[in-house]
């Protein structure tokens, strides 16, 4: 599961998945698979969230991502980068 943090905690995002291994401590919690710190090109401003391209949109290692801002930060409330295509992190 994707997740998004606004300004709160830097607009990061990540990955978190459930924990299924017999034995663990945070057995059937989510646990964090990868952390993303925000793109340069992605002001720190009240992101909410975010959207991920299919793999099927995959272009030189890299698809898009999207971020919606309720704060409408420079008269823009869409914005996108890249991500590493790519089903595990």
């Amino acid at each position: 599961m994707w997740f998004n943090c606004d300004d709160t905690c830097g607009n990061k995002s990540g990955v978190l998945d459930i924990d299924v291994k017999a034995g663990s401590p945070t057995l059937g919690e989510f646990v964090l698979r990868h952390q993303f710190d925000r793109p340069s090109s992605l002001p720190d401003s009240n992101n909410e969230g975010i959207a991920v391209a299919p793999q099927s949109e995959c272009q030189d290692g890299v698809k898009s991502f999207f971020w919606t801002d309720d704060a409408d930060q420079d008269g823009f409330s869409l914005r996108t980068d890249k991500i590493p295509c790519g089903g595990c992190f």
